[in-house]
């Protein structure tokens, strides 16, 4: 780190900083205006997305960045027309075209831009089903932080076995475009990069390893058909309002290995029918949304093998990182006292067993599910009630006996 700042003092410029104050100092802290509506903070080049937080001591806000980065801003993300880049140098302290000097918050009004004020916080709190960690992923808005993903996360194998959400029906009409950000772990993943677990590159490697052929795998991986392992939303982009809230979502706890041909297909359906019926209802719906089991593939000897993704940076497999063979997602309107739980087989090339098919199908009930519920390769899909569902499933939502959402 000191030779870094030693680099920065050539380059840049001296300017007045002591030993001691050096070597408490990493990076950027840069101090913003808590009565001035907060500018735009993107990375120039990659266009990543800074955002602010919160002292929780000072309880002052300001825009965190590694030394040496460039950042570009400006006063709104789709308007970066006053924008102006700076780099970072430590503390409050950048290089601007004049020189160095302390960082000056441009001048975005205080009615005018959007007051970008808010980001995520991913921490552990607590425990949930069997001892496995609770996370929650909060919104830190200045005047009430509130949850917007729990998620309950087994650390000991890199799995979310379900997270609860919820849609804003009364919200929807407001809801704000968002270009995709980078998935981040977190601070969980521990013992492999989720990242390159989920690439498709890695996930050929993995499947080779685990099933013994390459042309089998082949077979079942083919892009062009979307026959591969997306990173599947549990709580999806789109049940946000917010552009912030959007971006939240993008976290590996919030996903799992889910096949794109069934994410992209009866998986989305379910996603866009219940955002539809929060709006109809006007309603505020609580949502519970995970997987269940580990799916399989017939190896090169024709025997059922487990899909688990995770490998280490040496290349070695490890039991991490399952594909779950269920996805699943009960819907809960509290005010309306109904519910649903819909299930989906996740594996395009299953067979449909008895086992698979965890309480009684109820389907046929529902207007709403209007896909093609039997097609094994878009997403074999079956309804249940709450109460049926939770008694296969232990770690599903116990709402007790709930007429149907229809």
């Amino acid at each position: 780190m000191f030779s870094k700042l030693l680099f920065y003092f050539s380059v840049f410029g001296a300017f007045s900083l002591t030993l001691s104050e050096i070597s408490h100092k990493s990076g950027c802290k840069l101090s913003l205006d808590d009565g001035a509506a907060f500018p735009v903070f993107l990375l120039t080049g990659s266009k990543q997305r800074l955002f602010p937080q919160q002292d929780p001591l000072t309880q002052k806000w300001f825009v965190p960045a590694t030394s040496g980065s460039l950042i570009t801003v400006g006063c709104s993300e789709n308007d970066m027309a006053n924008q102006k880049e700076i780099q970072c140098v430590i503390g409050n302290l950048v290089r601007k075209s004049d020189g160095i000097g302390e960082f000056s918050v441009p001048n975005c009004g205080r009615n005018g831009a959007r007051q970008e004020k808010f980001a995520e916080e991913i921490y552990r709190n607590g425990t949930c089903y069997n001892g496995y960690t609770n996370v929650e992923i909060v919104i830190n808005d200045a005047d009430e932080p509130y949850s917007l993903i729990t998620a309950c996360h087994n650390e000991d194998l890199d799995e979310t076995i379900f997270v609860k959400s919820h849609i804003r029906g009364a919200d929807l009409d407001d809801s704000e475009s968002v270009s995709r950000p980078d998935f981040k772990e977190g601070g969980f993943y521990p013992l492999i990069s989720a990242d390159d677990c989920y690439k498709q590159a890695g996930q050929i490697e993995t499947l080779i390893e685990l099933l013994g052929s390459e042309s089998l795998v082949d077979e079942y991986i083919q892009t062009g058909k979307n026959l591969f392992m997306s990173r599947g939303h549990l709580a999806p982009n789109g049940d946000g309002i917010e552009a912030f809230e959007k971006r939240a979502t993008f976290y590996f706890v919030n996903v799992v290995p889910q096949w794109q041909t069934i994410n992209g297909a009866n998986w989305n359906q379910l996603e866009i029918k219940a955002r539809a019926i929060a709006d109809e209802r006007q309603a505020l719906l609580t949502v519970y949304t995970g997987g269940y089991g580990v799916t399989t593939l017939d190896d090169v000897n024709n025997n059922p093998v487990e899909l688990w993704l995770g490998k280490d940076s040496s290349g070695k497999l490890l039991k991490r990182l399952p594909v779950p063979h269920l996805t699943w997602k009960v819907i809960h309107d509290e005010q309306a006292k109904d519910a649903v739980a819909v299930i989906q087989v996740n594996n395009p090339w299953a067979t449909i067993k008895p086992e698979d098919i965890l309480c009684e199908n109820v389907c046929d009930q529902l207007d709403w599910v209007s896909w093609n519920v039997e097609d094994i390769r878009l997403g074999y899909t079956y309804c249940c009630t709450v109460e049926s569902f939770s008694k296969a499933v232990p770690y599903a939502p116990n709402l007790g006996s709930l007429p149907l959402m229809k």
